[in-house]
């Protein structure tokens, strides 16, 4: 099974952590599209300076987007890219997958055309933080939200739907729309990545 991973930038520090745990995984079918925003020359080389080389690794930076959409139009354009994979999975610039995330998608994926796993929380990155009893309530570990560092699903079940949407929860909304377009999910409570808060 292959994956076409898809990973919107920043820029921020810890994309270098984000592009090692792609790399790492156990399950080495897959190519990485790391979608840069607003670029230019400084920061495209910036991202060439973290970047290993490595075949399955391709830098998509011939184009602007919108600011503040929550990565969607990132996310559609690599997605429209002509792909031999038959499957999408996603990491943004601040999560870290486990060294099993894609091999863990790959078990639970028979007969299902969108999947997810539980993920832990390691960094409040709000400059603003939760209130402890939200904290509480949330966790260290989120196995029942819907993250996007979390999910996968196949070429086919997205193109029913109207791609990632520049809103709030968009990773709830795409989700919805699968399932409303007859998506058989499997979801996983196994901790296979870590993500900021």
């Amino acid at each position: 099974m292959k994956f076409d991973i898809i990973l919107p930038t920043l820029l921020r520090d810890s994309l270098p952590a984000s592009i090692e745990s792609v790399i790492n995984q156990t399950h080495e079918d897959w190519n990485l599209y790391i979608v840069l925003d607003m670029p230019n020359e400084e920061n495209i080389n910036e991202v060439f300076r973290t970047i290993p080389e490595d075949d399955r690794i391709t830098l998509l930076a011939g184009k602007s987007f919108p600011a503040n959409d929550f990565g969607a139009s990132k996310r559609n354009y690599a997605i429209n890219r002509d792909s031999d994979a038959e499957w999408v999975a996603y990491i943004d610039d601040d999560d870290i997958w486990l060294n099993t995330h894609l091999e863990t998608l790959t078990k639970i994926s028979k007969d299902k055309d969108m999947v997810r796993t539980a993920g832990r929380s390691f960094f409040m990155r709000r400059k603003s933080p939760r209130s402890k009893e939200k904290i509480m309530k949330l966790g260290p570990e989120n196995s029942e939200d819907i993250l996007t560092v979390g999910m996968a699903h196949t070429r086919e079940i997205f193109e029913k739907t109207s791609g990632w949407q520049p809103c709030d929860n968009h990773d709830h909304f795409l989700w919805k729309e699968m399932i409303n377009a007859g998506g058989r999910a499997m979801i996983s409570t196994d901790v296979t990545f870590l993500f900021k808060r």
